[in-house]
C-alpha cells in the first residue's frame, strides 16, 4: 500500500503538534540566520511552484479509482518516478520508507538534534540564531513535503484509492497549517527569549539570591545541554 507506512506515518506524527495560535499571522519574514541569509523558502515561493504543478484531484472527485493499493512493485516504480522528477527533496532524507542502515542512523541523529534544540527553546535557552535555524528545517521539510504529495496527487491521484488519496490531502493539509504558523512561532520564542533575558538582568542587579541557574550569563547554556 503506498501511503499505508508512510503517509499514515506522517499524518501521525504530525496530527501531534500543538493547535495554531489565534490571531492574525503576522506578515512573514526572512527565516535565515541571524547573520541575514537570505531565506530559501517563502509563502510565495510555495505557492508560485504548486500553482505551476496544477490542482491536486480530490478523493471525492470524477476520476475512475482502483480498489485495491498498489503492489509493492508498482509503488516503487510510482517512488523511483518521483524520485526523477524531484531529486533534492528532503522526503528521500526524512520520510521515505527504506531500511538502509546509513539512512535511519541519519534520521534518528536528526530527530535527537532537533528534540534538544526544541527543548531548548522551550525553556527559553536557544538564542535567536538557533530558533530561526530549527524553524528553517521546518520550514524546508513541510515545504518538500507538500510538494511531494501534490506532485503524487497529479500525477498519479487517479490511479490511486479513494483512502491513499485522502491521506496524502490531509498530509498535504497538516504542512501547509506548520508552514502558517512558523513565522509567529519565530516571533514568539524570540520575544521569549528576550523576555526572559531582560527579566534574568534585572533579578541580579537587584541583587537577589542569584539560584536556578541565573548566576550565569543568560548566554552560557553549557550545563543545560
Amino acid at each position: 500500500m503506498l501511503l499505508g507506512g508512510t503517509g499514515v506515518f506522517l499524518v501521525a506524527r504530525l496530527t501531534s503538534w500543538a493547535p495554531a495560535p489565534s490571531g492574525p499571522l503576522p506578515a512573514a519574514e526572512a527565516l535565515g540566520t541571524a547573520q541575514g541569509e537570505p531565506a530559501p523558502f517563502t509563502p510565495t515561493s510555495l505557492a508560485s511552484g504548486i500553482a505551476q504543478r496544477g490542482t491536486a484531484p480530490r478523493a471525492d472527485s470524477a476520476h475512475p479509482r482502483r480498489s485495491e493499493p498498489w503492489s509493492n512493485e508498482e509503488y516503487e516504480a510510482v517512488l523511483e518516478e518521483l524520485r526523477e522528477v524531484l531529486p533534492d527533496n528532503v522526503y528521500w532524507d526524512w520520510a521515505a520508507p527504506t531500511r538502509d542502515a546509513d539512512v535511519l542512523g541519519r534520521r534518528q541523529v536528526r530527530a535527537h538534534r532537533m528534540a534538544r534544540v526544541r527543548a531548548e527553546i522551550e525553556a527559553n535557552l536557544a538564542d535567536e540564531e538557533e530558533i530561526r535555524g530549527f524553524y528553517t528545517e521546518q520550514w524546508r521539510d513541510s515545504t518538500d513535503y507538500v510538494v511531494f504529495f501534490h506532485e503524487l496527487l497529479a500525477r498519479r491521484g487517479g490511479e490511486m484509492t479513494n483512502r491513499d488519496v485522502g491521506l496524502a490531502q490531509r498530509a498535504i493539509e497538516i504542512h501547509q497549517t506548520r508552514l502558517a504558523w512558523i513565522p509567529r512561532r519565530i516571533d514568539e520564542a524570540i520575544a521569549r527569549r528576550a523576555a526572559y533575558v531582560e527579566r534574568k538582568s534585572r533579578w541580579l542587579a537587584a541583587g537577589k539570591p542569584s539560584g536556578f541557574g541565573w548566576d550565569k550569563d543568560p548566554s552560557d547554556r553549557s550545563e543545560s545541554r
